[in-house]
């Protein structure tokens, strides 16, 4: 994967979330601290 797919994939991730989360009314501050955890993961090891 290079950095432009994992950004398209993390932003229709977000995007799919942000509906789910306000069709739901759940806490959306939560839902993206647990996103930006995963991307940050997925980009460190894609780098070593």
């Amino acid at each position: 994967m290079n950095v432009k797919q994992i950004a398209v994939t993390v932003a229709v991730i977000v995007l799919i979330g942000f509906v789910v989360t306000t069709l739901k009314g759940g806490l959306l501050a939560e839902w993206i601290d647990q996103v930006w955890d995963k991307f940050m993961s997925l980009i460190d090891s894609t780098i070593r």
